[in-house]
């Protein structure tokens, strides 16, 4: 609604915008609770290998077996941030790509409710206007293409940036195996 012309067009209005700030921070809240996962499931590994690091230590009885430990404990400690780095970063992806749907939705039925106002006003334009009806309405056509092509252009940045952590994340386990095996 873009202009609420009668008190239901109000109540209407304030409705939708209470149900989308409720969605919002209910997205929010899913997002912290996932985030607060991936923090206790990383101390929890942290600990676990914190355990399993001091007895591999306490078995090491030559130089050559403790240099082989510390590349081994480097290349585990990479693959642990890693793992931390590209779980928190899902998170944030997931929860950036449902706000989005949700911006876009919003943004969806203001469109929708302009337009209909905008059609109403120019049906009610007065003769010899249709010059500057039809102006209008070619530059809300333009607008929404130009929102249309936004969102796509932000859905295929979101998922070039997710296939570059991924790739990067790749490329380092790779290279840190590699210097293990040397």
């Amino acid at each position: 609604m873009t202009r609420p012309t009668s008190p239901e067009d109000l109540m209407k209005l304030q409705q939708e915008s209470l149900a989308a700030a409720v969605r919002f921070a209910q997205l929010t809240v899913e997002a912290s609770q996932k985030l607060l996962g991936v923090q206790l499931d990383a101390a929890r590994h942290a600990v676990e290998a914190g355990t399993r690091n001091i007895d591999a230590l306490s078995k090491v009885t030559t130089p050559e077996d403790a240099v082989a430990l510390r590349a081994e404990l480097a290349e585990q400690a990479v693959q642990q941030a890693l793992d931390y780095s590209e779980s928190v970063y899902s998170v944030a992806a997931e929860l950036q790509d449902r706000f989005g749907k949700l911006v876009e939705e919003r943004m969806g039925a203001a469109t929708s409710d302009l337009e209909g106002t905008m059609a109403k006003l120019l049906d009610a334009a007065p003769p010899g206007a249709a010059a500057a009806a039809d102006a209008v309405r070619h530059a809300m056509l333009a607008s929404q293409s130009a929102f249309q092509d936004m969102t796509r252009t932000s859905r295929q940045m979101s998922e070039l940036a997710r296939s570059g952590v991924k790739a990067a994340s790749d490329a380092t386990v790779a290279a840190a195996k590699a210097a293990r095996k040397r």
